[in-house]
């Protein structure tokens, strides 16, 4: 059962999604930390929604809330309301759609500019502070100050488990998870979220952690939840993670939607409408409404789907946060003791630890050999919409770039015989940028070996990677161009050396069932963006070993222990 059910039910009607201030002042400036710089914003106006929204009843609201996270964790979160919650997503969170204008003539007419700027000011994660604080004060709690957003995008949701330690504080007490799930296959959304959560609970074991889910518009579209939402569901469920759905928002948005109900009527469309709009009002629901680009962006909400995202967060995070607090009270009046779990933050996660991270996250940051490297390779800034996408760009096979795995590694461990440890490498997944090639793998003076998990060439290809990504059908047809990561083990010993080479070679079907023939390519490009390491966590090892005990990785982690080598 949903540990929500330690809360008081018949006290969750009172938290509407949109709640009126009844005199209190939300004039306040906004504070968070946006990539560690402070920010500061005028609290947001709110936008006026369409009444199939505004119609959206509790029951209908309910529904988009799975509460799965141990209750003493949202206990504690109510207990430290100077403690930080912190903000984690993709080009959504980044303020992606935001900044389109909402004068309702300029959308109708279809004369505005769309913008494709990132706008944090604008995004649901503002919202999401704005109409928390305005919760918590109708409830006379303290309002929330200590708020950070970080955002990669063009990127799989697992980002965020590299260096986590970097963007959250061991005592945090939220993270909220922005996760689109388009982004990744049914099969592969456990993998990818249990890795997410794995590395927040390494960092800040007691912090409440909720997936934050805007669906692709296809997906909305379906008669029934898509399948890729149900298995977040599921592996949700399993790792104690609560989400905020907005999948049933939305479609219980559709169910209300009438042409009538539109704020502007059809007999008001000008001439000059255009006929996309036209159509689009006639033959969908009103929920594209809130897509950005009038819907041509079916991946981005626009102001509207930003504001109706940061208030079902706000919503969710406020009835837990009240209802435990509401609950902790009436434990004090019964004279029952609350016992609080302590987090220990007196221990670093600096790299001179056991558990030491290398972040090389950004492209100039890599451990570059440049005497034994060769070839084209140049640092660009392939970004736009003013977000950087720095990597190192060769535009020749045969090009070979090396990097010292070991440059960094801390003092305590340069000393040891021997060790295992996981390498992730960053790289430009795109099916529409013309060229695109592969790469190969190699280590000198250690040991490497993939990392064995369904649906190898697409999470973790090696030794060859496709960065052409029409050659995966998970992203044929689709127009994507993303930062996407490979993952494989490396084994040192004995040795002061361990440096990875990467190979330009010919784009091919690294597919089981294709022949792996190099496409015929007059031009080939790829792109490293960066690296990350840490030792290979005793838990992976066991579950190897154990569970995946005939895959190549578990074979290989044999042999090592056969050699001597303590894992």
């Amino acid at each position: 059962m949903a540990s929500v059910a330690v809360y008081h039910p018949h006290r969750l009607r009172h938290f509407p999604l949109f709640p009126r201030a009844l005199g209190i002042s939300t004039n306040e400036i906004t504070h968070f930390l946006l990539l560690h710089k402070p920010h500061s914003f005028e609290p947001l106006k709110v936008l006026q929604h369409g009444k199939a929204i505004l119609q959206l009843n509790t029951t209908e609201l309910d529904k988009t809330e799975s509460y799965f996270v141990d209750a003493w964790k949202w206990h504690e979160a109510s207990a430290c309301p100077k403690a930080p919650i912190v903000v984690l997503g993709t080009s959504i969170t980044g303020g992606r759609g935001a900044d389109e204008p909402t004068g309702q003539e300029e959308q109708i007419a279809g004369t505005a500019d769309l913008s494709s700027v990132y706008n944090v000011g604008q995004s649901w994660g503002h919202h999401f502070v704005d109409i928390l604080n305005r919760h918590l004060m109708l409830h006379r709690l303290e309002s929330v100050r200590n708020v950070s957003i970080f955002y990669k995008s063009g990127t799989f949701p697992s980002f965020f488990s590299m260096c986590t330690n970097s963007v959250l504080p061991p005592d945090t007490r939220i993270v909220l998870l922005e996760a689109p799930t388009w982004m990744i296959t049914q099969a592969g959304i456990k993998e990818q979220l249990a890795r997410i959560a794995n590395a927040v609970r390494r960092v800040a074991p007691n912090a409440v952690i909720v997936f934050v889910e805007w669906p692709a518009l296809e997906d909305v579209s379906e008669s029934a939840m898509a399948p890729n939402l149900v298995a977040m569901d599921a592996a949700a469920s399993e790792l104690k993670i609560d989400t905020v759905r907005v999948y049933h928002a939305l479609r219980a948005v559709a169910s209300h939607c009438t042409h009538s109900d539109y704020d502007v009527p059809f007999s008001n469309l000008s001439k000059e409408t255009p006929g996309r709009l036209k159509w689009l009002y006639r033959h969908f629901p009103c929920y594209h409404e809130l897509y950005a680009n009038r819907a041509k962006d079916m991946v981005h909400p626009n102001p509207w789907g930003h504001q109706l995202l940061g208030a079902l967060v706000a919503r969710h995070v406020a009835r837990a946060l009240v209802n435990a607090s509401m609950a902790s009270m009436s434990q004090a009046a019964a004279n029952t003791p609350t016992v609080l779990h302590q987090v220990d933050t007196s221990s670093s996660t600096a790299p001179s630890d056991s558990h030491f991270e290398l972040c090389y996250l950004s492209a100039p940051d890599l451990p570059l050999i440049a005497a034994a490297s060769h070839g084209t390779w140049k640092l660009v800034d392939e970004g736009h919409q003013g977000v950087e996408k720095l990597g190192y760009l060769s535009t020749q096979k045969g090009d070979v770039l090396v990097l010292d795995i070991l440059r960094d590694f801390p003092r305590n461990h340069t000393g040891n015989s021997c060790g295992l440890l996981t390498v992730t490498l960053s790289y430009l997944l795109s099916t529409s940028i013309p060229d695109q090639g592969a790469f190969n793998l190699t280590c000198d003076g250690c040991r490497c070996k993939e990392l064995s998990v369904p649906l190898q060439d697409l999470f973790n290809p090696f030794p060859v990677v496709e960065t052409n990504a029409n050659a995966h059908y998970t992203f044929r047809g689709v127009n994507i161009s993303i930062t996407a990561q490979t993952r494989f083990v490396a084994y040192y010993s004995n040795t002061s050396t361990c440096t990875l080479s990467v190979s330009h070679v010919p784009s091919g079907w690294p597919l089981p069932n294709f022949q792996h023939t190099p496409l015929l390519q007059a031009r080939s490009r790829i792109r490293i963006d960066g690296l990350f390491i840490e030792p290979m966590q005793q838990s992976s090892v066991l579950w190897y070993t154990h569970h995946q005990r005939h895959s190549k990785t578990a074979k290989f982690l044999r042999a090592v222990n056969s050699s001597g080598c303590r894992i």
